[in-house]
């Protein structure tokens, strides 16, 4: 029991060098990402000359686009 413990302890103390040491090898190569300060970006559906767009004010409820069903 008193050797199976001071082996757990043994590994915990080696995996952590190489943890902190794979975590800055990583961060020096991949950047840190950022979300975009930005307000909120609009998107208007257009057909592919963008001649005629998409009116959907009437089906827009606050914040939700209500979706009508054919049946």
């Amino acid at each position: 029991m008193n050797n199976r413990y001071i082996s757990i302890i043994l590994t915990v103390i080696a995996v952590n060098p190489i943890m902190l040491t794979v975590d800055r090898v990583v961060s020096r190569f991949v950047p840190n990402a950022y979300a975009a300060v930005s307000p909120v970006q609009k998107v208007t559906i257009c057909d592919s000359l963008a001649i005629k767009c998409a009116n959907i004010s009437n089906l827009v409820q606050g914040s939700r686009l209500l979706v009508k069903r054919g049946k």
